[in-house]
């Protein structure tokens, strides 16, 4: 079980446990966020299915395309909200952003690319295999 799905299920234990501890965590903030963000996705799904229906068959009338444009506004928007509140609950769990953990390497791809490839250059080679074959 993810901690926000113990959050959902039950936040009074989940509340009484942290201030056992000593934490303040803003419960209600992040069960109001989870609780968008959810509908969010419900409502991007249905958009996402009206979309793909509207695809199959011939080729779409001038009020299926308008609709559909309507439809991928709707989704764009979806997702700038969905951005915002995943982070702000990610902030609010103690959690950086995918973003943050990227920019903050200090290490680029091509140094660990090539860390990589020294760690497996100075390894002693492996000794064959003696499986599958029988002393003879």
């Amino acid at each position: 079980m993810t901690p926000l799905q113990r959050i959902r299920e039950d936040p009074s234990e989940v509340r009484a446990t942290l201030e056992a501890r000593g934490f303040d965590a803003p419960l209600d903030r992040i069960i109001e966020l989870d609780r968008v963000a959810r509908e969010l996705k419900t409502k991007k799904e249905t958009l996402q299915a009206e979309r793909n229906k509207a695809s199959r068959g011939g080729p779409p009338s001038e009020d299926v395309k308008r609709r559909m444009r309507e439809v991928g506004d709707q989704i764009r928007t979806i997702d700038t909200e969905l951005a915002e509140i995943e982070t702000e609950l990610n902030a609010r769990r103690g959690r950086t952003g995918r973003s943050a953990r990227h920019s903050a390497s200090s290490t680029s791809r091509a140094g660990r690319s090539f860390q990589a490839r020294a760690s497996t250059c100075s390894a002693a080679p492996a000794p064959p295999s003696s499986a599958g074959s029988s002393p003879g």
